[in-house]
């Protein structure tokens, strides 16, 4: 990611331009570093929450896998039609949730 020092009043060392200072809109007690911090937290956030996403869909996946094994279990008692049907769809869902990962 490059960092472009033109639009950020702060630098490395964690001084301010004058120039720069008068007319940023951060606060003039406000550290350098706050900002960082609070954008690198606002990504934190957006990780753990993608995470956790698909954390949710797996979960999803795993019980459409537990209804195929099932629906496999009870196929000698189906028709063939309604077997076929039902594999149909759950494979469909299955494989809709996989194209969100």
């Amino acid at each position: 990611m490059a960092f472009n020092v033109s639009a950020s009043p702060c630098f490395s060392d964690n001084s301010v331009t004058k120039g720069t200072k008068m007319i940023s809109k951060l606060p003039r007690d406000k550290d350098c570093n706050d900002s960082d911090s609070s954008s690198r937290k606002s990504v934190s956030e957006k990780i753990i929450e993608s995470i956790a996403e698909k954390q949710k869909i797996n979960q999803e996946i795993m019980k459409i896998d537990l209804e195929i094994g099932l629906l496999r279990t009870k196929k000698g008692n189906m028709t063939a039609q309604d077997y076929d049907s039902k594999m149909r769809e759950l494979t469909n869902k299955r494989s809709a949730l996989k194209r969100k990962i």
